[in-house]
This record gives C-alpha cells, sequence and structure tokens, in this order.
C-alpha cells in the first residue's frame, strides 16, 4: 500500500490492518482521480496549468494516468 496512503490512516486511526489494503488503496486513487478531474474542469475547458498540476499531483500519490 502506498506510504501515504498509510500515514494518513494512521492519522484519522485506521490501521492498515483493518481494512483491505486493495479497497484502501482504489479508495485513495478514486478521491486523487476525482481531485485531478476538478482541477482541470473549468468554465473554459483546461488550461495548461491547470493540467500539469493534475499530472503533478497524480504522479505524487503514485496514480498512473
Amino acid at each position: 500500500m502506498n506510504e501515504r496512503i498509510v500515514r494518513y490512516m494512521n492519522q484519522i486511526g485506521i490501521s492498515e490492518w483493518q481494512v483491505f489494503p486493495a479497497d484502501m488503496e482504489k479508495f485513495a486513487e478514486l478521491i486523487v482521480r476525482e481531485c485531478c478531474e476538478q482541477i482541470i474542469t473549468g468554465p473554459n475547458g483546461p488550461a495548461h496549468y491547470a493540467v500539469e498540476a493534475a499530472v503533478r499531483v497524480k504522479k505524487h500519490f503514485g496514480v498512473e494516468e
């Protein structure tokens, strides 16, 4: 499981042994993808800087394109 996900789980008092790792990984990936979609979705379409920001966020969390 991604070390950042484990760290965030621990911050809210959830042990990685209390959930199925694959489920938590997928849940976190869906949140990252939704956040990135919100970054690049704007009233005038995606701006170059917004797309770059979304790519950087996905890379930071290890989410594949």
